[in-house]
């Protein structure tokens, strides 16, 4: 079991076939910390609102996570998928799993760190996101591809390696609109008298620092397979997902 002062996780979108389900519960049974952050659109209400799928792995998820919370302080920050959620801020509460619009963490070395999903950025953005471009049916058609090639390197014990991410960089359009998200979040951090933000929304694992501010992105588990950690020592980084049998 690998601890943790605080784990980060995103984007798991319940309520679909795309989500990587029976990883992130491998995850959550060999890692544990003190603070997990649901960092938005763990269900995808979107999707069930249009077709239900909730399949017994998905409940199982859930129980494992309230499982964690009788022992692990839990911060669900809901995302634009899951906004039905943000009604009920300050309302609802299971276990130690409270509910917060965005929250401000302090790591281990006294840095003041924004924790939102980052989907505010869509009210200003002014080109279409991935999804989008491609459209469902084509980006549905990816991250099966990418989740077969995903089991298929697991098996064969090799390095994480994502086909859908390498797809998405091919696009000069996709790289401008990570830019300028990263940029606003870098804002956002600022705005908010913040060392540095960690967000996830893009479906884009990555680290950077810009102005000066730390960029988190924990990315998600349809592609990526990727959570964000806080070690021992106040470190962070990214963490991407081989299931232990």
């Amino acid at each position: 079991m690998n601890y943790y002062r605080s784990i980060w996780i995103s984007d798991i979108h319940l309520g679909t076939k795309a989500s990587n389900v029976n990883h992130l519960i491998n995850f959550l049974k060999h890692n544990s910390a003190d603070k997990i952050y649901l960092v938005g659109d763990i269900i995808d209400g979107w999707e069930l609102n249009k077709k239900w799928y909730w399949p017994k792995s998905h409940n199982q998820l859930l129980r494992v996570i309230l499982k964690k919370s009788k022992k692990t302080k839990i911060i669900y920050v809901p995302g634009n998928h899951d906004s039905f959620l943000r009604n009920f801020l300050g309302l609802i509460k299971f276990s130690s799993i409270s509910f917060k619009k965005e929250v401000i963490h302090k790591t281990l070395n006294k840095k003041k760190i924004l924790v939102t999903h980052g989907d505010q950025f869509d009210s200003v953005r002014n080109i279409s996101n991935f999804m989008n471009m491609l459209g469902d049916v084509l980006y549905t058609l990816f991250i099966s591809i990418s989740n077969k090639i995903t089991d298929w390197r697991n098996e064969k014990n090799l390095p994480h390696w994502s086909f859908a991410a390498q797809v998405k960089m091919k696009s000069k359009n996709v790289k401008k609109y990570i830019q300028k998200y990263k940029l606003f979040m870098v804002n956002e951090a600022i705005r908010n008298n913040c060392d540095g933000v960690i967000c996830g929304h893009i479906h884009y694992p990555e680290i950077d620092t810009i102005k000066g501010i730390d960029y988190y992105n924990d990315g998600d588990w349809v592609e990526s397979l990727s959570a964000l950690v806080e070690d021992k020592k106040g470190k962070l980084k990214l963490v991407y997902w081989k299931e232990i049998k």
